[in-house]
């Protein structure tokens, strides 16, 4: 009787190395974020591929389909400009700005779709320091992601990653 539990043990194991589970996560990500930085204002537009959107918020792809349509982004505009809002701070000498949410626009670049989020900020003088935080997949080593910012100040450009 016990060899029998072993051996169903033993076949039910070399079954499940067999046949591995599939992941649903994609492994790589990224986003491109562009500053315009002013005095009078900041414009930041935060870019991002829509499946790291589905797979950041909860039930944001209603049909399952692994892309966002407008009904669905429409749906869930106040969740994913909530998570933007968290995830991608600006910081003007050490205090946290808040932005407005002036448009989103979807996009498609190599055959992925992109969804473009549009904040306006303060300004900044010359002197102030400005840090651009991005919180996203922190706790999260499965994923390679970055972000690639460029930003520009009086007509000097700069881009980092």
């Amino acid at each position: 009787m016990y060899a029998r539990g072993v051996n169903l043990l033993l076949i039910l194991l070399l079954l499940s190395l067999a046949h591995p589970t599939i992941v649903n996560a994609h492994a790589y990500s990224a986003s491109y974020t562009s500053l315009d930085i002013k005095e009078d204002r900041t414009e930041m537009t935060f870019t991002i591929d829509s499946l790291s959107l589905i797979e950041l918020v909860e039930d944001v792809d209603s049909n399952g389909d692994e892309k966002l349509g407008k009904k669905e982004l429409a749906k869930e505009m106040f969740h994913l400009e909530e998570l933007i809002s968290e995830m991608v701070v600006i910081d003007k000498n050490n205090s946290q700005l808040s932005g407005t949410l002036e448009k989103t626009a979807m996009k498609e670049i190599d055959n992925t779709d992109f969804i473009r989020f549009h904040f306006v900020y303060e300004g900044f003088q010359p002197g102030d320091t400005l840090t651009l935080m991005d919180g996203f997949y922190v706790d999260d080593a499965a994923t390679n992601y970055i972000n690639l910012v460029t930003s520009s100040y009086y007509g000097e450009a700069s881009e980092t990653v």
